[in-house]
């Protein structure tokens, strides 16, 4: 068993217009990537793996949360 010694959250933006976005959060994935690493490890020499792909409902997000992105009239920069 692995001590994980990080968190790891995924952050999910989509749906992004010119003002309007929306997030998913799925906190502290970690266990989920080493799932994911552990069935990866033991391939044939020269078989490499560079990505993965996994549905969103497959993880476990919190609920969205809607986003209001100002234009930038509205922005104002910090100092």
């Amino acid at each position: 068993m692995t001590v994980q010694t990080r968190r790891y959250d995924l952050y999910r933006v989509f749906g992004v217009t010119q003002n309007k976005a929306k997030l998913r959060i799925a906190e502290d994935v970690g266990g989920v990537a080493e799932d994911i690493r552990r069935h990866l490890t033991g391939l044939p020499d020269g078989v490499e793996v560079d990505g993965v792909s996994i549905e969103p409902a497959a993880l476990p997000f919190d609920a969205t949360i809607n986003l209001n992105i100002p234009s930038e009239e509205e922005f104002e920069p910090e100092e």
